[in-house]
């Protein structure tokens, strides 16, 4: 029986748990006071959280591995810390339990939750999937309260992934498992993209209109919009849009190698001009991918080679993966039942030796995820983006001069007022002075009337005798 890996999301109830029980979460002697709680949590493990309420119903065994997937916060991780001890001493746990704290997943937080949280999320499990998967363990995930918003990612995540799924019932131990999707990607009609997923990917947000573009119409878009996510007026990906892009660039990047056994029946199929020629070539070209290799893994007793059912045929692929070399050794390929049955019981990895194997490589354009069509249609992306940022710098820059020749059109239209407001001002000067110029005028000249009346008086007063003179002199008024 292989050894089980449980994934579980934690939250904080346990926190309000152990308040109810008198016990400061805080308090330095908290792990002294929490022996007396397990102890009485014995028969009801659900009062002290929904988490170990989930690991008893799964009957958590001593060689279990747990794994408690936190908020990135200091409360989440707090809570996991419990959750951790409790489980360990609760369920004699060999190995504790192992907490991993995702990055950007805060609730409060609803941008960070959605661009980083969630991804981070999906990397979390793939990493984890991945180590179960080297180390030949049987994953379980269980969905037991916690983290309520991520509920839903987690739930199909692990049904896309074919991977179990449980789920508690509250303030009950009663397990319900949820069966993975009986669904399997056409990685034919996936290619096509590729380069979207890639451009979203490089520049996180696509507008609408050029999504669209890139995907061919509305159409299409209506059958893969689970892969994008709404932001605003742009589209960005979804974990799962995330999901299936680590899948294409790991399927990808993988190398094939065959045994020299491999390679014969390959080259078999291929002189005789077999049908199973194109079928081997594609299961090999979609062995590649980690995703199809979880999905078509096949339970076989008496080899430790990891073997792959394409389907309900006799066919059967049977190899390992290097994750280190990123790398797929395909050891034997069986074109019926009856010889992988008899054949396959006595292969064990250490007979193989993988200096001998061969690099293979696919043939034909349905194979290969990233066709020279698809890496001309990127280049174009990127010269089309290009020009687009070139021309969205020029008209930033003509908004720029337009905003500066506006500016100093109001400076001016400024300074025109205050000119005609000086003008207005001089104008009233001008008049005060004119018109005090006329009042000097008509002053100046009434004295001039006056100094010429004075002075007719004293030309005539000059032939006046003594005596008339001396009379206007007294008795002058």
């Amino acid at each position: 029986e292989r050894r089980r890996r449980i994934i579980i999301t934690s939250g904080t109830s346990i926190l309000r748990n152990l308040e109810k029980r008198g016990i400061d979460p805080s308090a330095k002697d908290v792990t002294a006071r929490l022996n007396k709680s397990w102890l009485e949590a014995q028969e009801t493990p659900h009062t002290l959280s929904a988490e170990i309420s989930g690991l008893h119903a799964l009957e958590c065994r001593p060689d279990d591995r747990v794994f408690l997937l936190s908020t990135d916060t200091e409360t989440g991780e707090n809570a996991a810390r419990l959750i951790e001890h409790l489980a360990r001493h609760l369920f004699a746990l060999n190995d504790p339990p192992e907490i991993e704290r995702i990055s950007g997943l805060r609730l409060e937080d609803v941008d960070e939750f959605q661009k980083k949280g969630l991804r981070s999320l999906v990397q979390t499990f793939d990493r984890l999937l991945d180590e179960a998967e080297r180390q030949r363990e049987e994953v379980t995930v269980g969905i037991f309260g916690g983290i309520k918003p991520i509920i839903p990612y987690v739930a199909t995540y692990s049904m896309f992934r074919h991977v179990p799924l449980v789920y508690l019932f509250e303030r009950t131990d009663r397990l319900i498992s949820l069966p993975p999707l009986p669904l399997d990607f056409d990685w034919n009609a996936l290619a096509d993209l590729q380069a979207v997923l890639r451009e979203i990917d490089r520049e996180t947000f696509l507008p609408r209109g050029k999504l669209l573009n890139l995907l061919g119409g509305e159409e299409r878009f209506r059958e893969v919009s689970w892969l994008f996510e709404v932001e605003g007026e742009n589209f960005t990906l979804s974990p799962f849009g995330q999901m299936l892009l680590e899948d294409f660039r790991q399927m990808e990047e993988t190398v094939v190698y065959l045994s020299p056994r491999a390679k014969g029946v390959l080259d078999d199929v291929k002189e005789e001009g077999s049908s199973l020629y194109p079928y081997f070539s594609r299961l090999l070209a979609r062995a590649r991918n980690p995703f199809w290799r979880r999905q078509k893994l096949h339970s076989f007793v008496g080899t430790d080679l990891d073997v792959w059912k394409p389907g309900n045929t006799g066919e059967r692929v049977a190899g390992w993966y290097s994750k280190t070399e990123n790398a797929l050794y395909i050891a034997e390929l069986y074109r019926d039942h009856d010889r992988y049955e008899r054949d396959l019981p006595k292969q064990k990895r250490k007979d193989y030796d993988p200096s001998r194997f061969v690099e293979w490589k696919p043939e034909s354009v349905f194979s290969d995820p990233m066709t020279e069509e698809e890496k001309e249609g990127i280049e174009r992306i990127k010269i089309a983006e290009k020009r687009r940022i070139e021309v969205e710098e020029k008209l930033a820059a003509a908004e720029g001069e337009k905003k500066r020749l506006h500016e100093q059109l109001e400076a001016m239209e400024r300074e025109k007022e205050e000119i005609a407001g000086r003008l207005s001002t001089l104008e009233g000067e001008r008049a005060r002075l004119a018109e005090e110029q006329a009042t000097l005028q008509k002053t100046l000249h009434e004295l001039e009337e006056r100094h010429e009346a004075l002075a007719a008086q004293e030309r005539a007063r000059q032939g006046w005798s003594l005596l008339r003179r001396l009379s206007w002199a007294l008795f002058r008024k």
